[in-house]
C-alpha cells in the first residue's frame, strides 16, 4: 500500500474514532509513523453548551454563542526526543488528509520544540 493511501486510511479511521469518543472534550486516539494524534469533534450544539457553561475556560453570552460552529481540535505529539525531515512529511501528509487548515495551527510549528504537543483547532462539519 503506498504511503498516500496509508495516510487516507489512517485519518478516516481516526476521524471514525473521533465521532464514534463523541464529544470536543473526549478523543480518539492513533499513532502514525513517530507521531501519536489525538482528535476530537464537537457539534455546534454542544459547543455553545460548554462555551455558555464556561468549560472551555470562560463564560460566553448564549446571545454570543449563537454564531459557533461544529469545531475539530488535534493535537499531533512526536514520540520521540528528535526529529528527521521524514516526520514533518508525515505530519504535513496527515493533516491534509485530516482536514485541518495549516491556518488553524495554535502552536507556533517553526518555533516549537521537537518534543512539544502541536494543536490545531478547526470549524467543520463531520
Amino acid at each position: 500500500m503506498s504511503v498516500e493511501n496509508r495516510v487516507r486510511k489512517f485519518a478516516a479511521e481516526l476521524r471514525g474514532k473521533a465521532l464514534k469518543a463523541g464529544g470536543y472534550l473526549k478523543m480518539g486516539r492513533q499513532d502514525f509513523g513517530r507521531w501519536r494524534f489525538l482528535l476530537s469533534y464537537g457539534s455546534k450544539e454542544e459547543m455553545i453548551e460548554l462555551a455558555t457553561s464556561g468549560a472551555l475556560g470562560r463564560r460566553v453570552p448564549y446571545a454570543d454563542a449563537q454564531h459557533f460552529t461544529g469545531r475539530w481540535h488535534l493535537s499531533a505529539e512526536l514520540r520521540t526526543n528528535f526529529s528527521e525531515e521524514s516526520d514533518w512529511k508525515e505530519l504535513g501528509m496527515v493533516l491534509a488528509a485530516v482536514g485541518a487548515p495549516l491556518d488553524s495551527c495554535l502552536t507556533p510549528v517553526d518555533k516549537a520544540d521537537p518534543a512539544s504537543v502541536l494543536h490545531w483547532d478547526w470549524a467543520g462539519e463531520p
